[in-house]
Formats: C-alpha cells, sequence, structure tokens
C-alpha cells in the first residue's frame, strides 16, 4: 500500500482556458493550499461533494494539527497545553517552512 494514498486517487487532466491556471495558484496561495487541494475545495463547494477532513485543511491547518499531535503524544498532556503549545510553536514552523520553499 502506498504511503501517500492520493498517489492511488481517482485523476483527470483538465486543460484550463487561457490565465485560469494562474488565477488557481494564486487562489491556492492565499489560501494556503495546494492548487490540487484549492480545485477539490471549488469543486466540493458547488457539486455538494464530501471531501475528507485531509483534503479540507490548508498548510497552516495541517501544521497546526502536526504540532497539535506533537505535543500531546507523550500521553500527560492536557489538551488545553496541547492547544497552546501548538499555538505558540505555529509561527516559527511556518517561517521554517517558508525558508524552505
Amino acid at each position: 500500500m502506498s504511503d501517500f494514498p492520493s498517489r492511488t486517487s481517482d485523476q483527470f487532466s483538465v486543460r484550463f482556458p487561457d490565465g485560469m491556471r494562474d488565477e488557481i495558484a494564486r487562489s491556492a496561495k492565499a489560501n494556503g493550499r495546494s492548487m490540487n487541494a484549492e480545485i477539490i475545495a471549488r469543486l466540493a463547494a458547488t457539486s455538494g461533494a464530501k471531501v475528507t477532513p485531509a483534503e479540507s485543511l490548508n498548510v497552516q491547518q495541517h501544521v497546526w494539527l502536526s504540532l497539535y499531535c506533537a505535543g500531546m503524544s507523550d500521553g500527560n498532556t492536557t489538551l488545553e497545553q496541547g492547544k497552546r503549545f501548538a499555538n505558540s510553536a505555529l509561527p516559527l514552523a511556518l517561517a521554517r517552512l517558508k525558508e524552505l520553499a
């Protein structure tokens, strides 16, 4: 089984009218999502299709959730402590992601 379930998802090639790809790229960046996630979010919003939670999260939300889970991993941390850890570490983690991009 693939480490990335999206690798086994259905795929469909699309030809965009002039300028649409750039507009989607701008929107995706503004929303902190990949272009694929932006397209899926738009399709889901207009079709009523349900998407999994992971498909609907933007980058910032993914990072926050990862930090929260890391903060909770010891089994002794309260929910509030986990939230505080994720909230305090988020700006640094996002800055590091920008450096790596």
